[in-house]
């Protein structure tokens, strides 16, 4: 059976041709991407989110009619498949491989002071190594935006951000029943919290797979490039091996009760 590669709109998704070169010969690959842009200056919402979802589930079944299916994504992407998966497992299809490739849930999921931290030295660091004529194209720049945004009272865009990031205790996080396989790096961005399934956990009421990928770099983009992509590639290659292991055995086990 094929895998499905999710990728949001308006992204270069050139790095799921890497991984698809370095898998078995036989194995079928598709990526899946929606047209147009992603969202400008906000966040997508949960109903953007399902929407697209639904979208890449009819592209999908162009392919592959019905179950069980095999799909996985990267950030933004990492979300689309989840809630596909949700949406799949609700209409009584089998979802046998749910991939998410080194991608934190969004809602809660950073300590807000250190993400600020790093975010804003980070900013300073960049204003920093910038020439003196960049260093004030900036600066105005900066002033011209606060000033249209006073005199407007436009700040909607801004306040998402926080909302979508940061909704608080009383967020109740939607759930998927099947296991969750998540290929991530050892170590993870410091601003983040103490949870080694990325906030996975408390998205399945089943379990979290976790596979490794031992690289040398912090960079989360560079998983789809050489020479990390084989890593990758040969952790995707034994989570697919076993899970159409396991859809055999279940299907020679219903076929003997039959």
């Amino acid at each position: 059976p094929p895998f499905f590669a999710v990728a949001t709109p308006g992204v270069n998704p050139l790095g799921y041709v890497a991984l698809a070169r370095h898998l078995d010969e036989d194995q079928p690959f598709y990526s899946i991407q929606g047209p147009g842009r992603r969202p400008k200056g906000r966040p997508y919402s949960s109903v953007e989110f399902e929407n697209l979802a639904n979208d890449y589930i009819k592209a999908m079944q162009t392919i592959q009619r019905r179950g069980p299916y095999y799909f996985g994504g990267m950030c933004e992407g990492a979300r689309i498949a989840f809630d596909m998966a949700r949406i799949l497992e609700d209409r009584g299809e089998e979802v046998a491989l749910l991939v998410i490739l080194d991608t934190w849930v969004i809602e809660n999921s950073q300590i807000r002071l250190l993400w600020k931290i790093d975010y804003y030295s980070g900013r300073f660091k960049d204003f920093w190594q910038m020439s003196v004529p960049e260093k004030r194209k900036t600066v105005l720049k900066w002033l011209r935006d606060r000033v249209n945004r006073r005199v407007s009272g436009n700040n909607g865009s801004r306040s998402q951000w926080p909302a979508a990031y940061w909704p608080g205790p009383s967020f109740v996080p939607p759930k998927f029943g099947g296991k969750i396989t998540v290929l991530k790096t050892p170590k993870q961005p410091y601003y983040y919290v103490n949870d080694p399934h990325m906030g996975w956990g408390a998205r399945t009421t089943g379990e979290v797979e976790l596979q490794l990928i031992e690289v040398n770099t912090r960079k989360h983009i560079l998983l789809l490039r050489e020479p990390y992509v084989r890593q990758v590639a040969q952790k995707l290659s034994d989570s697919l091996r076993r899970a159409r292991s396991r859809d055999s055995e279940q299907s020679i086990a219903m076929a003997v009760h039959q």
